[in-house]
């Protein structure tokens, strides 16, 4: 074999690994759950093969190329594998999955009839012990997403993982449908906007109210007059004598756009059944 020959056929192999791994993640993809005419949910493949028994009252997809979806029955929720294996047992009132490929999950104890929340991992692996009052995603609805979490009433964020993004010093963190880096939070009354990924602040906690980032522009109040700020801080548009914005109290759900394409993967990534 020349030089020339094993030049090329270096690229030529590699490219033939790259295809067989997306020919293997498509195929992956294509596991979804049925309903039976008694309420029982299962899995078929893209051909209609069952593949998994419908023994559950509940279940959600696979989505992408996730490994875990969670099941319910009787109330009860667990996590199978794609070889229909319960890998957590069907035993919490409240679980949800935050990483379907590596496995992490959130989870609800209650002691004295007050509920806590935890995050486990593999193998019944403990992340974050259930000490804390409520954990919820920075944004709602989708698979992967970032972890605001309260305790004894003090927020932090967190990786969906389980890793520390900041410390448990702001009053709020809003949750939405964010288009950029910047979280909207509360600290010592003021309310400023900090990195979701390195949990730095990147506009000063300053403003008696304000909402998220929207088409790359936030309200925010000060001194009672109204403004609109840019991804730097700095001013967009003269300030006014409104007495209203929008404000960070109410959560909204966030809403599929950017035509057929993303709504196609926003369905595949959020589906429940039912």
């Amino acid at each position: 074999m020349n030089y020339k020959s094993q030049i090329l056929l270096k690229p030529t192999f590699s490219l033939f690994v790259w295809i067989l791994m997306s020919f293997h993640i498509t195929q992956a993809q294509k596991l979804i759950p049925y309903q039976t005419k008694r309420g029982k949910w299962g899995y078929k493949n893209k051909e209609g093969k069952k593949v998994i028994k419908p023994h559950y009252h509940s279940a959600t997809a696979f989505s992408n190329t996730a490994k875990y979806a969670r099941v319910s029955k009787s109330k009860k929720y667990g996590i199978i594998n794609r070889q229909g294996k319960l890998v957590v047992p069907l035993q919490y009132s409240f679980l949800e999955i935050t990483d379907a490929q590596e496995l992490h999950y959130l989870i609800q104890v209650k002691k004295n009839d007050q509920a806590f929340y935890g995050l486990m991992g593999q193998n019944n692996q403990i992340i974050l012990p259930a000490t804390h009052t409520s954990i919820k995603k920075l944004i709602p609805h989708v698979v992967v997403s970032p972890l605001i979490i309260e305790k004894k009433g003090k927020f932090a964020l967190f990786s969906n993982r389980g890793k520390s993004v900041t410390d448990f010093i702001y009053q709020a963190i809003k949750s939405g449908d964010y288009e950029s880096a910047h979280v909207l939070a509360k600290q010592e009354g003021k309310f400023g906007f900090f990195s979701k990924y390195l949990g730095n602040k990147i506009i000063p906690f300053v403003y008696d109210e304000a909402s998220i980032f929207y088409k790359g522009l936030a309200k925010v109040r000060k001194d009672e007059k109204s403004y609109q700020i840019d991804y730097r801080g700095a001013l967009y548009k003269k300030p006014s004598e409104d007495k209203e914005i929008s404000l960070i109290v109410e959560d909204t759900g966030p809403q599929p756009t950017g035509g057929l394409q993303k709504f196609y993967k926003y369905i595949s990534q959020n589906l429940c059944y039912p």
